[in-house]
């Protein structure tokens, strides 16, 4: 146990705080992105295949 303490010590992450903004900013990046390509699909011609197999895909 006392190893696994010392590692954790030892580690980069700088604590709970730290480690939850990085997953909140991580989040909020994927969400971004994620709206970003919906955005994009539908600016796409509406025969255009990637368009297509998103509003299959239920995507768009």
């Amino acid at each position: 146990m006392r190893g696994w303490a010392d590692a954790l010590q030892d580690s980069d992450i700088k604590g709970q705080r730290h480690l939850n903004q990085k997953v909140r900013l991580e989040e909020e990046q994927k969400t971004r992105a994620g709206a970003l390509q919906k955005d994009l699909l539908r600016k796409l011609p509406s025969g255009h295949p990637l368009r297509r197999d998103a509003e299959e895909r239920g995507l768009v």
